[in-house]
């Protein structure tokens, strides 16, 4: 889990609304946008991904894990939230690690080019 000053807060995740982008990788996506300060992170994952709380919690823990080991070389001054898709229950860790280092790749190629 991340340390309480780099979670998201309520206020983020209802009041950047107007300049979001969003990326889609094959079991997830990033919705982003500009913040003021530190960086803020959220994995979300919906009822969709799994109807036990137990699975959608480990999905949740193991997305923090893996956003934890990429924080350091992310841009500064953003909202990073996480959304996994419907049905990834049974996905490994390596799937999803794939999968949030190739949208953070995407993410990270569209903001140095000013997108």
């Amino acid at each position: 889990m991340f340390p309480r000053n780099l979670r998201m807060t309520r206020r983020h995740f209802f009041g950047g609304k107007g300049s979001k982008k969003v990326l889609f990788g094959r079991f997830s996506s990033l919705p982003f946008f500009p913040i003021d300060g530190e960086s803020r992170f959220a994995v979300v994952t919906p009822k969709t991904a799994s109807v036990k709380s137990v699975v959608r919690n480990t999905l949740r823990r193991k997305g923090y894990e893996i956003l934890r080991a990429a924080a350091p070389s992310l841009p500064h001054g953003f909202a990073y939230i996480f959304k996994l898709g419907p049905k990834t229950e049974g996905i490994s860790r390596e799937m999803m690690e794939r999968d949030i280092f190739l949208l953070l790749k995407k993410m990270k190629e569209g903001v140095s080019l000013g997108q």
